[in-house]
């Protein structure tokens, strides 16, 4: 059996332990009070890329977005000039009252839009194809109110084939 000196030993023991490793993490925070140069330089340029990259990505689909809303809205602009010759073709319209128009300025989307009209025939009897061509508020000014500049690129374009079966 122990005896009550083994048992105090060992608690001294224990204490001068806990003494000591009490003095090593006073001694090592005091030493490491906060952070280097370094590791805030680097903290730094991580944020910096990820606020880039998030910034990136903000612009990009907004970009997108009105890319694809002019696209929309030319695409609507062609589609009812199409709609009308559709219309016009079938003898649904009554023509002494419709006067057919090859070009033309159309207000969409809070803004204006200039969209041109071409017929062709085919070597099919009463057979045609129409072709419009949309052009964004900001190429108006970059096409003429004559003609057609191949320099600058219609917003939509759309073709169709029509027979005329109105008699």
């Amino acid at each position: 059996s122990r005896g009550l000196g083994d048992v105090y030993k060992r608690q001294v023991f224990i204490g001068m332990i806990m003494v000591c490793l009490s003095r090593e993490s006073s001694m090592i925070s005091s030493v490491n009070r906060g952070f280097t140069l370094i590791e805030v330089l680097v903290a730094l340029l991580i944020v910096s890329l990820v606020a880039t990259g998030a910034f990136s990505a903000v612009s990009n689909f907004a970009d997108q977005r009105v890319i694809l809303t002019t696209r929309f809205t030319g695409h609507w602009i062609a589609w009812n000039k199409l709609a009308e010759e559709y219309q016009v073709s079938k003898g649904w319209v009554d023509t002494t009252s419709y006067r057919a128009q090859t070009k033309g300025r159309i207000e969409a989307a809070g803004q204006e839009w200039r969209w041109f009209l071409t017929k062709e025939r085919t070597l099919v009897e009463n057979f045609h194809r129409y072709e419009v061509k949309v052009f964004s508020p900001e190429k108006v000014t970059q096409v003429s109110a004559s003609a057609l500049s191949p320099d600058v690129s219609p917003s939509a374009q759309l073709a169709l084939f029509l027979m005329d079966t109105k008699k």
